[in-house]
């Protein structure tokens, strides 16, 4: 296990082998992620323009699910709150409701949220009236 000191501005050094291992170079960006079990640290990428062409253009059309399945399970791409973003795609792929409304009260529900309204009857939330 590697360790880093948190200088008194609130700063780590990434041990070399840690930065080895996660293909960090200097000026590259990391992201904190919260874990079960605390923190990981991962690779931030800058621009979106360089997730041009990760995912190759398919035979035949692919559904939204797969779509965003193939973007979560991804190495390249880091999705905050993508544990949120998964239960909203199995309440997709399991309801009537779209994936928009699933995701939205996944997020609400995350938030603490105690009530989602909607104008939307087969999105299974409370019916604005």
């Amino acid at each position: 296990m590697s360790t880093a000191t948190v200088t008194t501005k609130g700063q780590i050094t990434i041990p070399a082998d840690v930065r080895r291992r996660l293909g960090l170079e200097a000026r590259d960006r990391v992201a904190f992620v919260e874990t079960e079990d605390g923190f990981a640290i991962k690779v931030a990428n800058d621009d979106v323009r360089a997730l041009k062409g990760l995912l190759r253009t398919p035979a035949k059309p692919v559904t939204l699910a797969e779509t965003v399945r193939r973007i979560l399970t991804s190495r390249q791409v880091l999705l905050q709150d993508a544990d949120v973003v998964w239960k909203a795609l199995r309440q997709f792929a399991t309801g009537r409701a779209n994936f928009a409304d699933c995701l939205i009260q996944h997020c609400a529900d995350s938030a603490g949220c105690s009530k989602v309204v909607t104008f939307d009857r087969r999105s299974g939330m409370t019916m604005l009236r």
